[in-house]
């Protein structure tokens, strides 16, 4: 098989040459770029007469965890292919190069995706009624995945759990912790004095108080995979079929389905907060939200935080409104979970006889430690 090299790119290695359906490359163009991989268009040429044209994205990756990211990515686009494949296309292979260890590659079918015209609510919607109806965990009522999975070049902490609380309580220490790491020497970024005590009582109050109830006094949640690094534009169209696709994502796991919600309203841009309502009345009539349903606004922004927070190591543009909404948790419910909750009647009760006390200031960033 003939490799082209254009633009300085390097010659396809001999274990990608080896994926590939039999045929001739003519062409390798770089097709996107990120801070922990690159990606590249390959086109195919068959060696018939026919001589038509089969177009593959390869994604090279280098880095610590190179090749536990390549079998990440495989791994979740094939079960995603296996339950929405009109929206994401199964791949072809995985693999370590052998001109060099130290990279490892992802293969999968090309998609042309163009971010016009937006997805619309109802489109939306309905993908999220065929993960939440088809898409359900291998592990009776557990959440996580079988694998380590990747955000970037961070490894995920996916171990199972049949606890929600228990598990999503774990990823947002770990992603605390990160950012603490990445931003706390920024002074202009974080003030740690309101950052940490803020952050202490979303974990141990806000956290168990408004998760605890979805598994309690009899309630269950279902777990169904949600893709965990989706990005704003992530969700697209398909040029060719006009069909919803989702670009070449490796994060997933299962997970309460409202945190799939909030996973997609991240990666869709509504033309206006009309189309965000639009969603959500869709989604609650189509789906559902959780009991007690009163508190799910609440438990969206909590999710919502544990997404931005991923996206904060990097980018800061959104450190207002990151802030805001933690500050509007921590005084919203100022107590951890208490089982008299779940009497409508007993929480105005609590919540008007609690006398918060000042915060502790004497506190450092041990209470998240970072990932060795």
């Amino acid at each position: 098989m003939q490799a082209l090299s254009l633009l300085n790119e390097p010659h396809l290695d001999k274990n990608v040459c080896d994926v590939l359906p039999r045929g001739r490359v003519v062409e390798v163009l770089r097709y996107d770029r990120e801070p922990w991989s690159r990606g590249y268009k390959v086109t195919l040429e068959s060696l018939d007469k026919r001589k038509s044209r089969t177009y593959f994205f390869l994604r090279v990756i280098e880095g610590e965890y190179h090749q536990e990211a390549a079998t990440s990515e495989y791994q979740c686009q094939h079960d995603l292919g296996q339950y929405i494949p009109m929206t994401v296309y199964s791949p072809r292979g995985y693999g370590t190069f052998q001109s060099d260890p130290n990279k490892s590659f992802f293969l999968t079918t090309f998609r042309d995706l163009q971010y016009y015209p937006w997805p619309k609510p109802y489109e939306v919607v309905d993908l999220l009624c065929t993960l939440h109806r088809i898409a359900v965990s291998p592990m009776e009522s557990g959440f996580g995945f079988h694998l380590d999975t990747f955000h970037a070049k961070k490894p995920q902490c996916n171990q199972w759990c049949h606890d929600w609380n228990e598990f999503f309580s774990r990823v947002l220490r770990l992603d605390i912790g990160r950012l603490l790491q990445a931003r706390a020497n920024d002074q202009h970024f974080l003030d740690l004095v309101e950052f940490l005590p803020l952050a202490i009582d979303l974990v141990e109050k806000v956290v168990p108080r408004l998760l605890i109830p979805l598994q309690s006094k009899g309630r269950t949640i279902k777990p169904i995979m949600v893709i965990g690094d989706l990005q704003m534009g992530d969700l697209r169209r398909d040029r060719t079929t006009g069909r919803l696709g989702l670009a070449y994502l490796g994060a997933c796991y299962y997970a309460h389905h409202e945190m799939g919600l909030v996973k997609m309203l991240n990666a869709w841009a509504p033309g206006d907060d009309a189309e965000r309502d639009q969603l959500l009345q869709l989604y609650e009539w189509k789906v559902g939200f959780s009991e007690p349903v009163c508190e799910y606004n609440d438990r969206l922004l909590l999710y919502a935080l544990q997404t931005k927070m991923r996206s904060l190591t990097e980018d800061a543009s959104q450190k207002g409104w990151f802030l805001q909404g933690m500050r509007y948790l921590v005084e919203k419910y100022p107590r951890a979970y208490d089982e008299r909750f779940d009497d409508p009647r007993m929480r105005e009760q609590l919540y008007r006889d609690h006398d918060r006390n000042e915060p502790n200031y004497a506190v450092d960033e041990a209470h998240f430690p970072p990932p060795h």
